[in-house]
C-alpha cells in the first residue's frame, strides 16, 4: 500500500481510473476547495478528487502557516460528508515540497490512474514562477477554474502563452482523455473565496476584540461597544456590492452561482453575477431579499426587470447587475457561457 493515505485504503490495484489533484497549504481549507472539487468530479468525470496537504508550500511564508496537523484534521473534518474527497498526508510522509516531484511519486505509486492537477486560474497566473515548473506541466494535464478577478491575467500569463499550442477548448467531459502536456480552462461557477482572506478576517477580528474587549471596574463594565440589534452593512466599493449580494444568495441557497469579473472589460458593471433558484417562487424570494439588503445598505436598485413571473429577474445595482433564473430558463439562454465567449474574445 502506498504512503500518505488516510481516509481510503488505495493499492496501486485498486485506486481509482481518474483523479483530480489539489495541493496546497489549505491554511485554512474552506468552502471553495470544496466547491472547486465537486465541480471538478461533475465536468471532468472523475472517480475521486484527492487533497495533498503540503507540508510547507514554497510559494508562501512559513511564519504564517499553521502546523500541519492542524491544518489536515481541518480538512478531514470538512469533507467527512463526501466521500469522493480523500484527504492525503503523502507529501509529508515522503518529505515532498515541489509538485513536479509529487507528481513523479504519484506516477510511481499510482500506474495505472489518470491525473489531472486542479487549480485556480490565480494560480496559472503565476504558475512560471514554480521552481521545477516545466518539469511539473509536463507530467500531468491542468485543469484551470475562474477565479474572480483573475481569468484575464491567467489567459495572458506567461505559461498560458507558453502553453497555448496545447490548450483544449472541447468539453470538459473529453479533457481526460488527453497526456500531459496539456490544459484548459473549465467554464464553472466561482466562489469568491480565499485563504489569505480568511486568515486576514481572523487575524482583524482577533484584533478587533482585542480593543473592543470590554473591562470590568467595580461592577461596572467600561469599555467596548453594546452590540446593536442589528448592524448594517454599508456599502462603499463595488466589491462590498459583490459581497453583500454573495451572501444573500449564499443564505437563500441559491444554486450554481457565477460571479463575472466586468472591471475594466465592459461599460456595463464591474461585476456581473449569474445564480439559480429552484423555481419562480424562490427566484422572487431571492430578488425580493438582495434588492432589501442594498437598501439597508444605503444604496438603492437602479432597476428592475421579470420579477413579475419569476422565470428571470434582472437586478441592476449600478457597480453589479445581478441575474436570477429558474434552472430551465437559465439552461435556454446560456448568459454564462455567452459572457465567458465574450470575455476570451478580448483576451
Amino acid at each position: 500500500m502506498p504512503f500518505g493515505f488516510t481516509r481510503a485504503e488505495l493499492h496501486p490495484g485498486l485506486a481509482p481510473r481518474r483523479v483530480g489533484l489539489m495541493g496546497g497549504s489549505f491554511n485554512p481549507p474552506h468552502a471553495g476547495h470544496l466547491h472547486i472539487s465537486r465541480e471538478a468530479i461533475k465536468r471532468l468525470g472523475l472517480d475521486q478528487v484527492w487533497w495533498l496537504v503540503s507540508p510547507q508550500n514554497p510559494m508562501k511564508p512559513s511564519d504564517v502557516t499553521r502546523p500541519f496537523g492542524e491544518r489536515f484534521e481541518e480538512c478531514l473534518a470538512l469533507t467527512e460528508h463526501d466521500r469522493r474527497i480523500v484527504v492525503s498526508d503523502f507529501e509529508e510522509l515522503l518529505d515532498l515540497q515541489m509538485s513536479a516531484d509529487t507528481m513523479q511519486a504519484l506516477h510511481a505509486s499510482f500506474p495505472e490512474t489518470d491525473f489531472v492537477w486542479i487549480m485556480g486560474s490565480d494560480i496559472l497566473a503565476e504558475l512560471h514562477e514554480w521552481e521545477m515548473a516545466e518539469d511539473f506541466v509536463a507530467q500531468v494535464p491542468m485543469a484551470v477554474f475562474p477565479r474572480p478577478g483573475s481569468v484575464m491575467a491567467a489567459l495572458n500569463s506567461v505559461m498560458a502563452r507558453k502553453l497555448a499550442h496545447v490548450r483544449y477548448e472541447g468539453p470538459a467531459n473529453g479533457f481526460m482523455e488527453f497526456d500531459a502536456p496539456a490544459w484548459t480552462l473549465v467554464p464553472a461557477s466561482m466562489k469568491d473565496i480565499s485563504s489569505t482572506r480568511l486568515r486576514a478576517e481572523r487575524f482583524e477580528a482577533e484584533q478587533r476584540a482585542l480593543v473592543d474587549m470590554p473591562r470590568q471596574r467595580g461592577g461596572v463594565v467600561v469599555g467596548g461597544q453594546a452590540p446593536k440589534a442589528e448592524e448594517r452593512v454599508k456599502i462603499k466599493t463595488p466589491e462590498d456590492m459583490r459581497d453583500l449580494v454573495l451572501s444573500i444568495l449564499e443564505d437563500n441557497k441559491a444554486e450554481d452561482v457565477n460571479v463575472v469579473d466586468l472591471a475594466g472589460k465592459s461599460a456595463l458593471a464591474d461585476y456581473m453575477i449569474i445564480a439559480s433558484g429552484r423555481a419562480a417562487p424562490h427566484v422572487k424570494a431571492m430578488s425580493d431579499n438582495v434588492q432589501r439588503a442594498i437598501k439597508k445598505g444605503g444604496r438603492k436598485t437602479q432597476n428592475v426587470a421579470g420579477q413579475g413571473n419569476g422565470d428571470w429577474v434582472l437586478l441592476d445595482l449600478g457597480d453589479v447587475v445581478v441575474h436570477l433564473f429558474r434552472p430551465e430558463v437559465r439552461d435556454f439562454y446560456q448568459l454564462d457561457q455567452l459572457w465567458r465567449s465574450e470575455l476570451l474574445d478580448q483576451a
